[in-house]
């Protein structure tokens, strides 16, 4: 049985619902196919730190993308939560960036796109705020720094895109992309397929697997990253706790979130920390 509409998207994580939500909007037909249940990959176990950003002064395509995503979510987290009810916990709270973390090509970005930043000694920090005064060393402020909860935004994400109309497939990994000369023109999962002039591939860590028969590898490849949830009984600071790739999240119903482990381990998903 072959399902024919404008756009297929493969993966059904954070990029693939993302875009086939704006796509659904632009009245365009399309189709999710993802291997597993939608948003429960590498998209759910985020820590949902947004950092601060400004497209227009950004230097490298990297950084314009991530400042576009920033100053996206506000209206993006309304638009959502008007159409499914679903609040995905956005949260401008600010970050402390420990200055052992920081490098100099940081600073250089925070100047070049105008991110507002303040350097701050460990008694500045305390000031901010007092459980800060135990950080046993200075570092620098970003207050346009947010958060917000991943799966609650992909619960509310996924819910959108079924409002406007995407056909949403979990449990249907594509074993096969048909091609008409360079053209990707079919995906296949056993005796069911779909046809569309274009295909999008947000499969993350399974796009080589998906697409070394076609002769492409993109060299994306997993990495396990463990956290630790602690809950307490209030939220003990409101920034967001940066040190290179360890961070805190504190939650405003009192969670806290500690990562992360950078773990080559290929798909093994057990937990050791």
């Amino acid at each position: 049985m072959d399902s024919a509409c404008d756009v297929v998207i493969l993966g059904g994580g954070v990029i693939g619902l993302t875009t086939a939500y704006f796509l659904a909007q632009k009245k365009i037909r399309v189709a999710i196919l993802e291997r597993s249940e939608f948003g429960r990959e590498a998209s759910w176990a985020g820590a949902g730190i947004i950092p601060p950003g400004h497209p227009d002064r950004a230097k490298h395509p990297l950084q314009r993308l991530r400042a576009i995503s920033s100053t996206a979510f506000p209206k993006l987290s309304n638009e959502l939560r008007d159409l499914t009810g679903i609040d995905n916990g956005y949260l401008p709270c600010g970050a402390v960036e420990l200055a052992s973390g920081v490098d100099a090509a940081a600073i250089e970005v925070w100047k070049d796109e105008g991110i507002a930043f303040e350097k701050m000694s460990p008694q500045d920090l305390g000031k901010l705020e007092p459980e800060f005064a135990r950080l046993p060393e200075g570092g620098y402020y970003l207050p346009g720094a947010a958060q917000l909860r991943n799966p609650w935004h992909l619960q509310a994400l996924a819910e959108a895109c079924r409002k406007l109309g995407v056909r949403l497939e979990s449990r249907t990994p594509v074993s096969e992309l048909e091609l008409d000369g360079s053209r990707v023109v079919r995906a296949r999962h056993g005796d069911r397929s779909w046809s569309a002039a274009n295909f999008l591939v947000a499969t993350g860590a399974w796009a080589d697997e998906l697409l070394h028969p076609l002769g492409v590898r993109l060299g994306v490849h997993p990495v396990r990253g463990q956290m630790v949830l602690f809950r307490l009984p209030a939220r003990p600071f409101k920034p967001v706790v940066l040190q290179g790739s360890r961070y805190l999240v504190p939650r405003s119903d009192g969670r806290v979130l500690a990562g992360s482990t950078d773990e080559h381990v290929g798909f093994d998903r057990s937990t050791t920390a």
